[in-house]
């Protein structure tokens, strides 16, 4: 049982470093538009991990860790990987918009630039049971008085989040700092 584990304790550091390093966001320009998308890789690692862990659970399914190996192999394969693959983050001169979420329940941003007053960056700090965890936001508001969260996530943090506050700058649009306050 102790070699089998060897080698999937291996893919698991691979592909956390793998996840790790840079180059998993994609920059595309077509026409004025920019898009940005997670490498196509990384669902089809998590897509593949799923599937291997959900085996190597079967094999190792006398002990705790293979039960945790054949429950959440598949939730990754089946939740995670399509969720990546559909996330999506397009700038052109006009507007942004952001798809995240998983796959069966997307959630869509759509923010014009000409409809803004003001970006206020924002963190949200919460307790969870592994310590605490800290998300940020771009919330803006709109001229109409309606405020739109924008949640600044990996992709966002790895490409259009600059490029989104470089446009909101040429627009006048005045951005309030007040991460980490």
């Amino acid at each position: 049982m102790h070699r089998l584990s060897q080698p999937m304790v291996r893919f698991a550091l691979l592909a956390l470093t793998l996840l790790a390093f840079p180059g998993c966001v994609t920059e595309r320009v077509d026409g004025d538009t920019t898009i940005f998308t997670f490498a196509w890789w990384l669902p089809l690692l998590i897509l593949v991990g799923g599937v291997v862990s959900l085996f190597a659970g079967i094999l190792l399914r006398q002990n705790r860790f293979g039960w945790v190996l054949m429950i959440g192999g598949p939730i990754a394969a089946i939740f995670f990987a399509p969720s990546l693959w559909n996330d999506k983050v397009t700038l052109d001169h006009q507007h942004f918009t952001q798809r995240t979420g998983l796959w069966f329940a997307p959630r869509f941003q759509d923010v014009a630039f000409a409809d803004l007053a003001s970006i206020d960056l924002t963190s949200e700090t919460r307790r969870t049971r592994r310590g605490r965890s800290t998300s940020y936001y771009m919330v803006c508001h709109r001229k109409s008085g309606e405020v739109a969260k924008v949640s600044i996530n990996d992709l966002m943090k790895q490409g259009a989040f600059q490029k989104i506050l470089a446009e909101a700058s040429t627009y006048g649009i005045v951005v309030n700092d007040f991460r980490d306050q």
